[in-house]
């Protein structure tokens, strides 16, 4: 049954099948491992602020998507965290922009946790009086993340960068937004998104795919698809501000230096390797760039980079703890402009392809890595194996022309946190 796609560099099995349900399953046998893990996502996350369906336009508020994972598990008359534990099963979610998503690792009873699974994902238990208590909850949430430094600097960098995305939000909404959110709301979101059609399934570890198939089918019931439309949001190049500062209980300013990414391309994954090797090149521990600031005592080991990207944004964000924050600042947009003049050096280009390429490889020995992996892929249109295909295409053009469009522009905002004056 499905289709079976294979990777003789990494030796590694690909099997995809679209059940009858209408939902789409990815298995990655793993033969001889003890662990095993499952997840379920919907293609649903914090952006899907506005859509229509069943012919009504919906607007929900901040947080609903994020609301609802919280409420995915609660049950009328069990602990479904206690009859996982029974079952040896280890269970969590996460929302994220994108993408809400459930799913749990076990080494025995893969079939019990599994079913355990589909039945809650699908069959919410919401009443009024449960949707208030964890209005509570949720708030206590909102409020420990306002307390951390190191999300606020990511979070002020990153809502600063956007103006009409909803990206800028909080995943959690407001609490001011959550007191908005009812039964009423959080069911049509659910009607809307957790539909077979609009969900995908990852299971990796050494199993029985066609039982997998025949489990999924056995639980998931078939129903008429209804159609739901994303509203799609117009994003000015331009960032909403460039300097933001807030004072916070820190002995040392935290800085982030974030660059928007207008320029999201069609092919994900090679737009992805190219985004992380080029801020590899630019300010990873064997550049230029990162010695010299290192060497000044301008950074320390906290010097971290990274790239991330949706369906509609992308960005690279730098981030540390400096007390000369603003020369770390103008020494790497100093350095991306001289790579720009001069290019990119052939050999160090290779040496970050080579890297990067071990990195990816190794994923695969993490079975969280690579069921996480595989569902951030498929929702953008890909899956585990584009990105060794785009490590093999890749070229110093590429990345150089990579440069110039995205790091090499004033669409970057500097985020600080520092201590209170």
């Amino acid at each position: 049954m499905g289709e079976i796609f294979k990777n003789k560099m990494l030796n590694e099995e690909l099997h995809v099948n679209v059940l009858p349900s209408g939902i789409k399953c990815y298995i990655i046998p793993k033969k001889g491992y003890v662990e095993k893990r499952a997840i379920i996502a919907t293609k649903y996350g914090a952006m899907d602020l506005s859509f229509d369906f069943e012919g009504e336009n919906v607007t929900t508020p901040e947080g609903v998507a994020h609301f609802l994972e919280h409420k995915i598990f609660e049950d009328e008359k069990l602990n479904l965290f206690e009859q996982f534990a029974k079952l040896g099963g280890d269970v969590n979610a996460y929302t994220n922009y994108n993408n809400t998503a459930y799913y749990f690792s076990c080494t025995d009873n893969f079939d019990e946790n599994f079913e355990l699974l589909l039945n809650f994902v699908f069959n919410p238990f919401l009443t009024d009086e449960n949707i208030e208590k964890e209005k509570g909850i949720i708030t206590q949430e909102i409020n420990m993340y306002n307390d951390y430094p190191n999300w606020k600097g990511y979070f002020n960098a990153q809502s600063s960068m956007y103006k009409e995305l909803p990206i800028k939000k909080d995943i959690a909404g407001t609490v001011e937004s959550i007191q908005k959110i009812d039964k009423e709301i959080l069911l049509k979101s659910f009607n809307a998104f957790y539909q077979p059609q609009n969900m995908i399934i990852v299971c990796s570890g050494d199993v029985d795919v066609d039982a997998i198939y025949r489990l999924i089918e056995k639980n998931i019931e078939i129903k008429p698809n209804k159609e739901v439309v994303r509203h799609s949001y117009k994003e000015p190049h331009e960032v909403e501000k460039k300097y933001i500062e807030e004072e916070m209980a820190v002995s040392i300013p935290m800085f982030n230096l974030a660059f928007k990414d207008n320029n999201l391309e069609n092919d994900k994954a090679m737009l992805l390797v190219k985004s992380k090797m080029l801020i590899d090149i630019v300010t990873g521990e064997s550049s230029a760039i990162y010695e010299k600031m290192y060497n000044d005592g301008i950074i320390d080991a906290s010097f971290s980079f990274e790239y991330s990207s949706g369906l509609e944004y992308g960005m690279t964000l730098i981030s540390g703890f400096s007390r000369d924050y603003k020369r770390v600042s103008e020494e790497i947009i100093n350095e991306i402009n001289r790579l720009v003049k001069e290019g990119i050096d052939k050999n160090r280009f290779e040496q970050i392809r080579r890297k990067h390429i071990g990195h990816y490889a190794r994923n695969f020995n993490s079975i969280g890595t690579l069921i996480n992996m595989q569902v951030d892929f498929v929702t953008k249109g890909e899956d585990i194996f584009t990105l060794m295909n785009a490590f093999e295409k890749v070229t110093i053009d590429m990345i150089e022309e990579r440069l110039k469009q995205h790091l090499a522009t004033e669409n970057y905002v500097l985020s600080v946190v520092i201590p209170f004056k």
